[in-house]
């Protein structure tokens, strides 16, 4: 499958990200207030600092040039160790941006993938390593931890968004837009050895309540042993505690994808065309397909699907509602009735679920729905005949 034409359908929840609580236009998670703000026609944004009320400025231009850039959008992340910037415009790379502490912040966006490196000791502000190494460890502590992947999956499942990396003690950022896609690719492929494996932590905004963004923030926290372990760690009290052995808690179906062989207790394989489960996720190549064993029956009326899943033409059916993906669109159907929907930045995720007679899919904060009187009885998903359909995992719950 060639990866441009890859596009990510990761079926998350329509919820807010755990622990995270909202006031007023912001977000605050794990001690971390998150806000955001679009540049005006001077390319200038601004913010309040947390806590005592102070005027923060950002100004974005063209690298090289006095010119301002205007309606980039602005997501600032204010911590006490570090103030961080995600800047994103259509006709740039996104930037991710990280300093120790506020004043004014500069920045310069460009059309091709700028990495920084953050290896400046304190009282540096920009490009900052305390900043950079405390910004880690608050991802690591509350963003999602989807997987550990070594090369081979992170090459297979990179995708445009913002990217943190650390490696051998150095941290650095990068941004790749989608027509830079390729580039992203090979960033990995040039800079990481067949060794490197990453625990791989997500932040995806409009999870958060801030719908103006579609760019996802990827840390890669990289080592070269090859293994990857058995368990993320969490700090104490980050609420993330056990997070892989309760993740099925409450569920009416749960599959993970551990191992090395699909849990043929739980899934009926219909067609496999070299099927494999490897480092957390199940591969489905050449319109293999598979349907959960679990019959749901009547537990429930409504219930919502949660999918990580990275496909190109790819169905989900569930029963006989579902979503057929395309490149940028898709047909959601249920019965007669069917809608075609724009899933152009489905890389960030997707909620697929029923309730009150309605099939809705939730992509980058937009909901679409067609009328739908069925109920779920039972989860289908089948690959493209010439892709290859990637799953994380799969959760069914009541909605």
């Amino acid at each position: 499958m060639s990866l441009e034409k890859k596009v990510m359908l990761g079926l998350l929840t329509a919820l807010s990200g755990a622990g995270c609580t909202h006031k007023n236009n912001s977000a605050y998670l794990g001690g971390t207030a998150i806000s955001e703000a679009s540049t005006d026609n001077k390319g200038k944004a601004y913010f309040s600092q947390e806590g005592i009320d102070e005027k923060v400025e950002v100004e974005v231009t063209i690298a090289g040039t006095d010119f301002p850039v205007a309606d980039a959008y602005v997501l600032y992340f204010d911590n006490s160790d570090f103030k961080s910037f995600l800047i994103s415009h259509p006709a740039f790379q996104p930037q991710l941006n990280i300093a120790l502490h506020n004043s004014e912040h500069l920045y310069s966006l460009t059309p091709a993938p700028l990495p920084f490196l953050y290896n400046k000791p304190a009282p540096e502000k920009e490009q900052s390593k305390p900043a950079a190494e405390h910004y880690l460890s608050w991802a690591k502590a509350h963003w999602e931890h989807t997987s550990c992947l070594n090369k081979k999956n992170m090459v297979t499942l990179m995708k445009p968004g913002a990217f943190l990396l650390k490696r051998s003690g150095i941290i650095e950022t990068i941004g790749f837009s989608e027509n830079k896609f390729d580039e992203g690719v090979q960033y990995i492929e040039d800079n990481l050895p067949a060794s490197a494996v990453a625990d791989v932590y997500v932040f995806i905004p409009y999870q958060h309540g801030f719908s103006a963004s579609t760019t996802t923030i990827t840390a890669l926290d990289i080592r070269f042993d090859g293994k990857c372990a058995e368990k993320p760690s969490a700090q104490p009290g980050s609420g993330k505690e056990g997070k892989s052995d309760n993740d099925c808690s409450g569920m009416l179906f749960c599959d993970e994808f551990r191992g090395t062989a699909l849990n043929t207790s739980k899934w009926n394989i219909i067609n496999d065309s070299g099927i494999e489960v490897y480092g957390g996720w199940l591969s489905l190549p050449n319109a293999s397909s598979i349907a959960a064993q679990h019959g749901f029956g009547n537990s429930c009326a409504d219930k919502r699907v949660d999918i990580r899943t990275s496909a190109y033409g790819s169905s989900i059916f569930l029963g006989k509602m579902g979503l057929s993906a395309g490149k940028n669109t898709g047909i959601l159907s249920c019965g007669k009735q069917s809608k075609a929907v724009n899933i152009a930045g489905a890389e960030n995720g997707l909620s697929l679920y029923k309730s009150g007679g309605l099939l809705s899919l939730l992509v980058g904060g937009q909901v679409t729905s067609v009328p739908c009187s069925e109920n779920i009885s039972y989860v289908q998903l089948t690959a493209g005949l010439n892709d290859v359909v990637e799953i994380d995992y799969v959760r069914v719950r009541c909605n």
